[in-house]
């Protein structure tokens, strides 16, 4: 390790201390935030629609609860009606969504829709 050298926190992180000492100094972004730079000074809340994970091809829905990195659209077929958030939920049988959906909507006539 360097002397003398301020290093920065990583992703998933955030320090708000000044002369912090070590990586541990670093506090880990809460459920349902993220934090997506090096040397971070808050963690960013994930909107609705969307997840807070650690891995940027992360594709299922669930993130992670901790040290998120990014924040993804919900995949089609589930939602999430709320922010700060690291999973999303699957939309009812009767009903389907579009990728980074707050709500699903119910089929129309002529559709349906068996998953749940």
């Amino acid at each position: 390790c360097e002397v003398d050298v301020c290093h920065k926190c990583p992703v998933g992180t955030y320090s708000i201390s000044a002369g912090s000492v070590s990586e541990s100094d670093c506090v880990s972004c809460e459920a349902g935030k993220f934090s997506n730079i090096l040397g971070a000074s808050s963690c960013d809340t994930c909107r609705s629609g969307h997840y807070a994970s650690k891995d940027v091809n992360d594709t299922d829905g669930v993130g992670a609860s901790s040290e998120a990195a990014f924040c993804i659209a919900c995949p089609a077929g589930k939602f999430q009606a709320t922010s700060s958030s690291f999973s999303c939920e699957d939309c009812r049988a009767g009903s389907s969504s579009i990728k980074g959906s707050r709500n699903c909507t119910r089929c129309t006539p002529g559709k349906y829709s068996n998953s749940e």
